[in-house]
């Protein structure tokens, strides 16, 4: 790998993110909205969430209405930690001052990947470019490592970064650029 290379690979930062699904029982469905409300919380400490949105999948799959909790950064790292029980008391407080009823939550998803060892983020946040725009930057960081390796994934779609979709798309890309080399006869 050439230094330039290695020097683009190393400026992508990893960012800390939690979604948090939570049920509450059934009969306190219909305290919440119909709308998939997007709710932004107050950066603050006693907020540990960022977000709180209604999972649409969830509701046309299975008719239930999912809140799904977010957070990012530090506050990602800190929910990892958290044991069960502080971690419902978080949502429990949470839910209580945006929706305004005390919850009875049946389940919630606690993933705690942040609190292994070593792990460095869940995905790739906008990469950090100086001395090159944000085109040049991605074009170059696009070629391939060496002759006919081609790096995917959705660290190498800086309008895409954090997204599958933009996994999906690189993988495209380097896949036509493979093609277009086989047919050329390289």
């Amino acid at each position: 790998m050439t230094p330039e290379k290695h020097e683009l690979i190393s400026s992508l930062t990893l960012v800390h993110y939690v979604n948090c699904f939570v049920l509450l029982e059934k009969n306190q469905e219909d305290l919440l909205s119909d709308k998939n409300d997007f709710i932004c919380l107050p950066n603050n400490e006693e907020n540990l969430f960022r977000s709180i949105e209604f999972d649409p999948m969830i509701l046309r799959l299975h008719r239930r209405k999912a809140i799904v909790l977010k957070t990012t950064a530090e506050k990602g790292k800190k929910f990892n930690f958290l044991t069960r029980e502080e971690l419902k008391n978080c949502i429990e407080k949470t839910i209580k001052r945006v929706f305004g009823f005390n919850p009875n939550i049946e389940n919630f998803s606690q993933p705690t990947w942040a609190a292994e060892e070593n792990f460095q983020g869940c995905y790739t946040n906008m990469a950090l470019c100086p001395g090159k725009t944000f085109e040049q930057f991605y074009s170059s960081l696009n070629t391939p490592l060496v002759d006919n390796f081609y790096m995917i994934g959705e660290a190498f779609d800086g309008a895409n970064a954090g997204y599958a979709h933009g996994a999906y798309l690189t993988g495209l890309k380097s896949a036509e650029q493979i093609l277009n080399k086989l047919k050329a006869g390289n």
